[in-house]
């Protein structure tokens, strides 16, 4: 059985092992996935992944995106409801400080032009870099979700996929340039 990879040493992270051939192999046996969660729905679904799937190609490569702080909130409560571990709860902690994004004016209200104009407003200044703050680098895949339906996922990710393919992060244009 293969051990784990710390991700200090990640070569593509920085750590102290970034020079060892083991490191670089071990890396190189799977895919790397980034995950984009926009809108309520979306949310739940990511934060699942993040608090109880142990999936080192995701690791906390998760961004919880949502322009109304309420959604945020009753998906950060729902977790903490349902936590059975102190490891859970660690990470719902860590989801609060460092894995959500909170962009636009409060809510879209199931308009989803609302959704990408906040997108728009916010991209340079909200949004952009904490999506380049996870690390995803070429060869990664990026998973980005929505629930039909409401309108800041749909309305969002569109237009992020967009700038990140087209026009800001030189990182992610490979990995979604098969996507659009």
């Amino acid at each position: 059985m293969e051990e784990s990879i710390n991700i200090a040493e990640r070569p593509d992270v920085g750590g102290s092992g970034a020079g060892s051939p083991q490191n670089v192999e071990k890396r190189d046996q799977f895919t790397r996935w980034t995950i984009l969660a926009s809108g309520e729905g979306a949310g739940r679904v990511a934060s699942l992944y993040f608090t109880k799937m142990v999936n080192e190609a995701i690791d906390n490569r998760i961004l919880l995106m949502n322009s109304n702080r309420s959604d945020i909130i009753n998906t950060l409560e729902e977790l903490d409801k349902n936590a059975t571990s102190n490891e859970e709860k660690a990470l719902i902690a860590q989801i609060r400080q460092r894995n959500m994004l909170l962009f636009g004016g409060g809510g879209a209200g199931n308009v989803f032009k609302e959704g990408e104009e906040f997108a728009r407003q916010d991209f340079d200044t909200k949004i952009r870099r904490p999506i380049e703050a996870l690390g995803t680098a070429a060869g990664d895949a990026v998973l980005d979700l929505v629930a039909l339906g409401g309108g800041t996922g749909n309305g969002s990710i569109p237009y992020i996929i967009h700038q990140m393919k087209n026009g800001t992060s030189v990182s992610l244009q490979n990995n979604l340039g098969s996507f659009s």
